[in-house]
């Protein structure tokens, strides 16, 4: 019986597969159809419906995981459903078309999407890897460190990825009216936006890392002082990785997807790699926690040294232009 339960709610969690995929992409043309608001309500609404749902199935009603699946269904289809009314008022200026598409055009877009696969696909492998180095090299309680450490930190990553992507769009419609100038001012608030919420997380993270950390754990003598360093490394790293998120987005919005998706796969998977075969050699104790800092300073002076590149290049468009 339990089998079947657990295959029955299996079966019914896949169906919201089929609405995830349309809900980001859907929301992500609202954001640049310049209705931000409507995407919020949307992602805020579905949020609180699934969680209303959760309390109604599961502990009202007793369903189970079956409950929570059936949650997340109405979520995913409310949502869905709120987004599309931005189409079907017909107050942007996208419209659902079917028209001209052709391979080109999905190769176009798979190019400029390339580098926001790259960072959720590295998170993941990442995550991977660092649970089977900690596994082998290290023991247990470095593991229950890392899953705080891993929850923590994703949300410090969706700030971060949510300020590049909240600075694309206006990039991308700037790039494409030719305005130079506003592409830069959009870049430096992003960047200071980005530097400065990172800079936050680590302060907060540095008075309370240790307290935060006897709030999952409770008051394992072990664990704590190991969360405690592991979560104070990690958030050294924040900053930085706010500042590489938003560069890879510039480079998407001006369509360099080359550059973007190097700057991606190196600070999400090449130099963490790098890292971890090397950092926790040289420093046993607290090398891995190194890796993520390794790993976005050295993506940084990438960033760095891509953007001085251009910065030049686009000095240079513009003095031609006026020399013509």
């Amino acid at each position: 019986m339990r089998v079947t339960n657990i295959l029955t709610s299996q079966s019914i969690k896949t169906v919201p597969i089929d609405f995830s995929p349309c809900v980001w992409v859907v929301s992500c043309f609202i954001r640049h159809d310049s209705n931000p608001k409507l995407a919020t309500y949307a992602m805020s609404a579905g949020a609180v419906v699934n969680l209303l749902a959760d309390y109604l199935f599961i502990i009202k009603m007793g369903m189970g995981i079956e409950g929570a699946a059936y949650g997340t269904i109405i979520s995913q289809v409310l949502m869905l459903l709120t987004l599309l009314s931005h189409f079907m008022r017909g107050k942007g200026n996208l419209t659902l078309s079917f028209e001209g598409i052709g391979i080109s055009k999905f190769r176009d877009i798979l190019a400029m999407g390339v580098p926001s696969f790259c960072v959720e696909i590295a998170t993941a492998i990442t995550i991977i890897l660092f649970n089977y180095t900690l596994l082998t090299q290290f023991d247990e309680s470095y593991v229950v460190a890392f899953g705080l450490n891993t929850n923590l930190g994703v949300f410090a990553l969706f700030v971060m990825v949510a300020i590049g992507q909240a600075c694309q769009p206006i990039m991308s419609f700037n790039y494409g009216a030719k305005r130079q100038l506003r592409i830069e001012q959009t870049l430096r608030l992003g960047l200071k936006v980005a530097i400065i919420s990172g800079s936050l997380f680590l302060i907060i993270i540095w008075l309370f890392a240790s307290e935060i950390a006897s709030l999952y754990l409770g008051d394992s003598s072990q664990l704590v002082p190991l969360a405690t360093t592991a979560l104070t490394y990690y958030f050294f790293a924040v900053p930085l990785m706010g500042f590489n998120i938003v560069v890879a987005n510039l480079f998407q919005a001006i369509a360099l997807p080359k550059r973007a998706t190097l700057l991606a796969l190196s600070r999400g998977f090449i130099f963490v790699i790098v890292g971890m075969c090397f950092l926790p050699e040289y420093l046993p104790i607290n090398g891995i926690w190194l890796t993520t800092l390794f790993s976005e300073s050295l993506a940084a002076i990438m960033a760095l040294m891509m953007l001085s590149n251009y910065f030049r290049d686009s000095r240079l468009d513009r003095a031609s232009s006026y020399g013509s």
